[in-house]
């Protein structure tokens, strides 16, 4: 999902300015080393797996970099929570603490159990807006 990710991001950005382009994903099980050459200098977009993520904001100068954060998306929250992200999740948001009180934050989830509600709550400002896309009324997807 990370890949794919990046790569739309990459096209969304084909008119923008040369130095906004630069995406870099980060994902486990790929040279971390090749992550740290490219994360190097300005990095004006990261696409990022949770452990991936974490092992850069605790093992390099990304967290200090990461302090003026304007923007912190967490795609498929209820997905990552299945998969037993919640610490690593819980980790970053504490990691990326400086910028809480500027960043724009935006959570996705397909569903809303009370651990996403749980993770809303640490890591989106008071008074968040949330917009269903589903409906009350209609069954919502992967129960």
């Amino acid at each position: 999902l990370a890949q794919q990710i990046g790569a739309e991001t990459e096209r969304l950005l084909t008119f923008q300015k040369d130095h906004l382009k630069k995406v870099v994903v980060c994902v486990g099980g790929t040279n971390k080393n090749k992550d740290v050459r490219l994360l190097k200098g300005t990095t004006p977009i990261v696409v990022a797996t949770p452990g991936r993520l974490l092992d850069h904001l605790q093992n390099s100068d990304l967290a200090i970099r990461m302090a003026n954060l304007d923007a912190l998306i967490l795609d498929e929250a209820d997905q990552l929570l299945d998969m037993g992200f919640r610490p690593d999740i819980e980790r970053i948001l504490k990691l990326l603490e400086p910028s809480k009180a500027t960043r724009q934050t935006l959570l996705f989830s397909a569903t809303i159990p009370n651990q996403v509600e749980e993770i809303a709550a640490i890591a989106l400002r008071p008074n968040y807006n949330f917009v269903d896309t589903v409906g009350e009324d209609e069954e919502q997807t992967h129960l």
